[in-house]
């Protein structure tokens, strides 16, 4: 079932709430602990569970459907995917509405997950350099590129034109030339969108970190988006 997680603390310190929970454990920040123990999380109501969480749970166990959560039915719908996009091409900056709520964690107890924190310390003497570590004096000849990937792909073809029949289409008076310009474009195509990818993982990681409960889950996804 869905499961939601607000951080408290101590056991030795409750408050009263009227959300439907008696009482809630934490230590700095009274006020707010209240807020976060008197609301309701997504429609879920708050319920106790003593220790260092509280969980709120999905009592009736059903899973929300697809138009529930990206407000479709069809998931991959082209045409509702290609509209996801910014209004003009010249924005440099795209707004996406995101509903996950920030975590935060009073036990600053580096190591109770042994694992996490073995990932943390390695992440922190293994992260690579972009600037120092790649061959930035190497040249890229994107023409001849677009070449070799032609002859692995077409064995034996001496040009760019390819050895099926295209008569009646668009690409009918295409020769070597355009051939390689679309080469070109295609290859510009394809590396913004490992360039744009790596923002999404980057975006992703950010939000690891603010949605984890626990510290050494926060510092290790601290370590992916610095990566």
């Amino acid at each position: 079932m869905p499961r939601f997680v607000i951080p408290v603390a101590s056991p030795e310190s409750s408050v009263s709430t009227t959300a439907g929970v008696s009482r809630g454990e934490y230590r700095p920040g009274r006020a707010c602990a209240r807020l976060l123990l008197q609301r309701k999380v997504g429609g879920h109501t708050l319920s106790p569970s003593w220790g260092r969480a509280m969980t709120v749970t999905d009592f009736t166990g059903k899973m929300r459907s697809n138009e529930e959560i990206v407000g479709r039915v069809d998931i991959n719908d082209p045409d509702a995917i290609l509209s996801v996009t910014t209004l003009d091409e010249t924005d440099m900056v795209h707004a996406v509405q995101d509903n996950a709520e920030a975590i935060f964690t009073w036990n600053y107890d580096k190591g109770e997950r042994a694992a996490l924190d073995r990932l943390y310390e390695k992440a922190k003497t293994s992260q690579w350099n972009g600037q120092t570590d790649l061959p930035w004096e190497l040249d890229v000849d994107v023409e001849k590129m677009v070449r070799e990937q032609n002859a692995v792909m077409n064995p034996g073809s001496t040009d760019l034109i390819p050895p099926f029949d295209v008569s009646g289409t668009a690409l009918e008076s295409w020769g070597d030339k355009e051939y390689l310009e679309f080469g070109i474009e295609a290859q510009n195509h394809l590396l913004s969108q490992f360039m744009h990818g790596e923002q999404g993982a980057l975006m992703c990681t950010a939000k690891i970190v603010e949605t984890v409960p626990w510290i050494d889950a926060k510092y290790y996804a601290a370590t992916q988006v610095v990566d």
